[in-house]
């Protein structure tokens, strides 16, 4: 008990001993941590030169690290963005097959909306279905019967071609010498022979299924070539309809057009009627300021005197004139004449 009791003033200087350490170890931190802030300027290029040079080994070193933090951290988005990319698919596929019952139910539905009309003709109609059913049986045998002439023919080839075996073979005697050389050429035609006839046993069993597809097919087909022919069929029947509708909305406004054009084509062919005598006059007057007359006179020149020349000259001067008056006076009377009337 006496230990006991002397344990925490044992216990009280080591404690205070502690504390005065740490406070030794926060002032010498605070103190290392001035000295570098002091020394920060200096420092920070040479830091920065250490950083670039130890760049390429701290990449190396910390790059399959960052990866692997970075895929760790995209792995739950990427695991997100798969789910949601299965549950679009999955709203996809069952869009997909909302469309496909759609499209099949479709045609049976305007089939009943077609055949709705044709309800008292309904037992006709199942007269008729052995009929459509036996319709591609029907032209299959059609197809065998436009067929067989050429099989006939091809037999007939063949005959005749065993009866001209021999004069073949005679012919055929100088290419057996050059068989070595055209050996390839055979062997590339037999090898396309065996393919066209490996392609032939392929589409056998479509040509044998040909008429259950074009039974299965058939009724579908029908269906719809009338749904595509439908529309167009309303077309023409709506046609002359809307032609005379919108006739009917155009003819208001043609007439509106051409009761507010007419005052004005009136008022243009006014003007054209008044401007007309105008611009006669005015074409008369551009034709008597233009028209100018050259008279020549021809003086005859004597050696004799200077001043029987002179004379001469000046009478020739008054006859030019005297004549260039008369010829510009002479469509000025004219327009006098026109305005006196």
């Amino acid at each position: 008990m006496q230990v006991l009791l002397l344990l925490p003033l044992l216990l009280l200087p080591l404690l205070l001993l502690l504390l005065l350490v740490l406070l030794l170890v926060v002032l010498l931190l605070l103190l290392l941590l001035l000295v570098l802030l002091l020394l920060l300027p200096l420092l920070l290029p040479l830091l920065l030169l250490l950083l670039l040079l130890l760049l390429p080994l701290l990449l190396r070193l910390l790059l399959p690290l960052l990866l692997l933090l970075l895929l760790l951290l995209l792995l739950p988005l990427l695991l997100l963005l798969l789910l949601l990319l299965l549950l679009l698919l999955l709203l996809l596929l069952l869009l997909l097959l909302l469309l496909l019952l759609l499209l099949l139910l479709l045609p049976l539905l305007l089939l009943l909306l077609l055949l709705l009309p044709l309800l008292p003709l309904l037992p006709l109609l199942l007269l008729l279905l052995p009929l459509l059913l036996l319709l591609p049986l029907l032209l299959l045998l059609l197809l065998l019967l436009l067929l067989l002439p050429l099989l006939l023919l091809l037999l007939l080839l063949l005959l005749l071609l065993l009866l001209l075996l021999p004069l073949l073979l005679l012919l055929l005697l100088p290419l057996l010498l050059l068989l070595p050389l055209l050996l390839p050429l055979l062997l590339l035609l037999l090898l396309l022979l065996l393919l066209l006839l490996l392609l032939l046993l392929l589409l056998l069993p479509l040509l044998l299924l040909l008429p259950l597809l074009l039974l299965l097919l058939l009724p579908l087909l029908l269906l719809l070539l009338l749904l595509l022919l439908l529309p167009l069929l309303l077309l023409l029947l709506l046609l002359p309809l809307l032609l005379l509708l919108l006739l009917l909305l155009l003819l208001p406004l043609l007439l509106l057009l051409l009761l507010l054009l007419l005052p004005l084509l009136l008022l243009l062919l006014l003007l054209l009627l008044l401007l007309l005598p105008l611009l006669l006059l005015l074409f008369l007057l551009l034709l008597a300021t233009t028209t100018t007359t050259t008279t020549t006179t021809t003086t005859s020149t004597t050696t004799t005197s200077t001043t029987t020349t002179t004379t001469t000259t000046t009478t020739t001067t008054t006859t030019a004139t005297t004549t260039a008056t008369a010829t510009t006076t002479l469509p000025l009377l004219l327009l006098q004449l026109l305005i006196l009337g």
